[in-house]
């Protein structure tokens, strides 16, 4: 408000309390508004309401940090309380196999659960050999990058149920051998684009086969019929003994149609001579991306 000198009245119109006239002396902010000041007051606390909201608002805080044990027959853990929202912490427990098959379980996430073996089931036999694709992931001992490679055509052979092979085809690199030949260790990836989603994974220790080894012509006697045995410039059969497998559901894939093979390999290996295709094993195939050995003369 306005004023003038320390003596000067300042009014405050109002319609509504024309009864109440100014104050006399200077207008100032705070305590000096009303002519008072901090020494005369004392130190300046909260009103008695505002207090009690802090502290309420301060219990709150502190509640939502501390869990309420699970009640009897809620599913997956303990209750966090968040203002007017709940989240139930630990839901994930309902896919762990003790969770499903207990008594009275949620029938309808049983199929979400992983579960593994020590051997190739039924079950993923038949979706194995239902599939157009699968991935090889291998990696080298100490260091280096590890390779993951997609595969296709019907190059894989189930050969029992601990024991499976593949057609290495040719290709410009060949990080897959030469991992193989040093370590051995052979992860396989198999995923449904169409259907019932499904994931299933074979673990294992693998060994190249190249066609000069003495059981490399009976292994390739189970691909006959396989036109990435006779046109795909087979350069080893990779053999792998499987000591676990698993499957889990692959809900976030995508849904994808299958429209055929793609014919470029077969035509390649069908335009080059044995020669011509030795001369690329030298030239690309001799040791990995990290110099490991992978073919070291032509087979």
């Amino acid at each position: 408000f306005p004023s003038t000198s320390a003596t000067n009245t300042v009014s405050i119109p109002s319609a509504r309390r024309p009864h109440r006239v100014a104050r006399r002396g200077p207008v100032r902010s705070g305590c000096g508004a009303a002519g008072l000041d901090e020494a005369t007051l004392g130190p300046r606390v909260l009103p008695p309401v505002v207090g009690r909201w802090v502290v309420r608002w301060l219990m709150c805080v502190f509640m939502m940090l501390l869990p309420v044990p699970s009640r009897s027959g809620s599913r997956g853990g303990a209750i966090v309380r968040l203002g007017h929202h709940r989240r139930i912490a630990g839901r994930h427990r309902e896919l762990s196999p003790s969770a499903t098959s207990r008594p009275g379980a949620t029938s309808r996430y049983r199929h979400l659960v992983g579960r593994a073996f020590d051997t190739i089931t039924d079950s993923m036999r038949e979706f194995i050999e239902s599939q157009h694709v699968f991935f090889v992931a291998t990696a080298p001992t100490d260091g280096g990058h590890v390779n993951l490679s997609p595969k296709g055509y019907d190059s894989f052979r189930l050969l029992d149920a601990n024991r499976v092979a593949y057609l290495d085809l040719t290709g410009s690199g060949a990080e897959t051998i030469a991992h193989v030949r040093q370590n051995g260790r052979v992860t396989f990836m198999f995923c449904a684009f169409e259907g019932k989603p499904n994931i299933v994974r074979l673990y294992g220790a693998g060994r190249v086969v190249f066609p000069t080894d003495p059981d490399f012509a009976g292994l390739r006697e189970r691909f006959v019929g396989s036109d990435a045995e006779a046109e795909g410039a087979v350069r080893s059969i990779i053999v792998v003994d499987v000591d676990r497998t698993s499957s889990s559901c692959g809900f976030s894939i995508p849904f994808m149609d299958y429209v055929d093979d793609r014919p470029r390999l077969l035509d390649w290996g069908r335009a080059k001579s044995d020669e011509q295709i030795a001369d690329y094993w030298r030239e690309k195939n001799t040791t990995s991306i990290d110099g490991i050995p992978a073919i070291d003369h032509p087979v």
